[in-house]
């Protein structure tokens, strides 16, 4: 009798450190520290696994529809070792084996189920305060003198955003998600003390969006906030929630005109299209998966990838354009081939065939950044997959907490 109490106490208190442990993996995303991710996804893996001994959940499994998303993460990740044995070269295989560990970790997790002090808001919350922190803190290290006196002033600014967190891509990202975040808590907050503060958060990050390179991430922006417009004008006047997105969408480039932003979208415009440096990667990609519709495994496929990039012009582009395929479908249709391409389209659209009613909307939004992402960009690089996994299993698995919007998740 002592001893289950016992075992229900330690089940508890691994439960509580588990809650606390997704604050930190939350907000090493927008950073560089490779540690404070580390850590954190250790701290957090060990601890939910000890939460789910000791409370003996296993005791209460059945196999439901969500399993088969699990299912399909897991064989993703059994992909890479598989394949490897066919491979000629080893050059990249334990490289993208550790990248897509988070694979296999929340394939695992999704099995044990999520306990009940898992919290999508405790994770939304992270996620608005990392951002903001971020940019509070590149406003207060940014060498302004420097800035005024420049040309290139968001150039400047970016090197310090750089600098102290991580590259434009994977920093829009974290923005838009934390975007989505102030969505969602605003929904739930019944303060209008909290509404304002949100609200102020929400300005935050889209000004400073607008001072961020890159053309996907404002993009995303105003597909976002255009659709939340909608969301919450429909039922009052369709007429308004069909003018103000325009109207967003007129003033975010007019802004990006007036702050010489615009000049990232020149590319679409001024030089041809097969110079551009991702549809040369991506003719690049295709060309070797016609070669090989079934795959050829991590390493043998980014080697064959690499020598087929080299062969288009022009190669005066940084290596970086090079190094990877700028897609997750193309990526994985490069490793695996078919299968991997069934894989990770599964990983993507089973999300909003399995999660509760309520948060259908939820996570069909929530996936538009990250689909967005998907299409520019691969796991590992700017989109860390554990952001992208841990965010899709905390709407699917937790359940609707508080007060719930009509606009997004009814």
């Amino acid at each position: 009798m002592q001893n289950d109490i016992d075992r229900q106490v330690w089940a508890k208190m691994m439960g509580i450190i588990n809650a606390w442990c997704l604050i930190p993996l939350v907000m090493s995303f927008q950073t560089n520290i490779r540690l404070l991710f580390s850590l954190s996804m250790i701290a957090y893996g060990l601890t939910f696994l000890a939460e789910y001994v000791l409370s003996r959940r296993y005791t209460q499994f059945t196999f439901s529809k969500r399993h088969y998303w699990y299912i399909a993460m897991i064989a993703l990740w059994l992909l890479f070792p598989i394949y490897h044995i066919f491979e000629n070269t080893s050059e990249f295989y334990h490289h993208e084996m550790e990248k897509h560990l988070a694979f296999l970790l929340f394939g695992v997790m999704g099995f044990m189920g999520a306990h009940k002090r898992v919290s999508l808001r405790t994770a939304a919350i992270s996620c608005i305060a990392m951002a903001v922190i971020a940019n509070i803190l590149v406003l207060i290290a940014a060498p302004w003198t420097e800035i005024i006196d420049s040309e290139q002033p968001l150039m400047v600014l970016h090197e310090t955003r750089v600098r102290l967190f991580s590259e434009h891509m994977r920093y829009n990202l974290c923005e838009n998600m934390a975007l989505l975040a102030c969505f969602y808590i605003y929904d739930m907050e019944t303060r209008k003390s909290r509404k304002w503060i949100i609200c102020a958060a929400i300005a935050l990050i889209v000004i400073c969006m607008f001072t961020s390179p890159g053309r996907a991430g404002v993009v995303t922006m105003l597909i976002l906030l255009s659709i939340r417009l909608i969301a919450v004008l429909w039922h009052k006047s369709k007429i308004s929630a069909v003018a103000l997105p325009i109207l967003v969408i007129t003033c975010g480039a007019a802004l990006m005109i007036s702050t010489q932003k615009w000049q990232e979208f020149n590319r679409l415009t001024q030089r041809a299209i097969h110079e551009e440096p991702r549809i040369m990667v991506w003719k690049a990609a295709s060309s070797v998966i016609r070669q090989h519709p079934l795959g050829l495994g991590a390493s043998d496929g980014l080697t064959a990838y690499h020598e087929a990039a080299y062969q288009y012009e022009p190669l005066h582009y940084d290596n970086i354009y090079l190094s990877h395929t700028h897609n997750v479908w193309l990526q994985y249709s490069l490793y695996f081939g078919i299968p991997g391409f069934i894989l990770i389209s599964m990983i993507f659209f089973i999300p909003p065939a399995i999660v509760e009613k309520k948060r259908k909307r939820l996570i069909i939004i929530t996936l538009i950044p990250l689909f967005i992402e998907a299409l520019v960009d691969v796991f590992g690089n700017a989109m860390p997959p554990a952001m992208f996994l841990l965010t899709l299993w905390l709407i699917v698995e937790t359940k609707t907490e508080d007060k719930i919007t009509k606009q997004i998740v009814k």
